[in-house]
């Protein structure tokens, strides 16, 4: 078995045995980024095509992992994906996302593709009181820029 890296946003660094759990704290939430997921059972997926709001959505209302996904911006603008470790649906704006996932703008031959497995490759990123999500307009943690009906859609793989 080989050694592996992860670092989180803030800088930290964790090293383990490939296959074995890493765990790092983001945002001051505990979450565990998880070697190749082998689990026996098959995953679940969600998709969510944006209204027009802020998409405070709830994924899973208990612990679990997200496996992969891909996150689509059709816009000309840029759109941001946020992330919460919560047992029910993020309030935007308000929790503290655990990570931001900035969707590039589209390209004037069409939408633009964000692949979560090139985030972590073939990690998943353990949430460990439920999964949610919010899509805003802004970076900043405290942001409640909607975003436009069809703007972004979410597709995501998860247990």
């Amino acid at each position: 078995m080989g050694t592996t890296t992860l670092v989180a946003a803030d800088g930290q660094t964790e090293r383990g045995t490939s296959g074995s759990p890493l765990s790092v704290n983001l945002s001051g939430t505990n979450v565990t980024a998880l070697g190749p997921y082998l689990g026996a059972g098959a995953g679940s997926t969600h998709k969510l095509i944006s209204a027009a709001s802020t998409n405070g959505t709830n994924v899973k209302s208990t612990p679990g992992a997200l496996l992969g996904g891909v996150l689509t911006n059709y816009t000309t603008s840029i759109r941001y994906v946020k992330f919460y470790a919560k047992a029910t649906a993020p309030t935007v704006g308000t929790d503290t996302p655990i990570m931001t996932v900035p969707l590039p703008p589209a390209a004037a031959s069409g939408a633009t593709n964000v692949y979560l497995a090139d985030i972590f490759g073939s990690y998943g990123l353990k949430f460990l009181l439920g999964i949610g999500y919010g899509i805003t307009g802004a970076l900043t943690d405290g942001d409640t820029t909607a975003v436009g009906a069809g703007d972004v859609s979410v597709s995501l793989s998860f247990v």
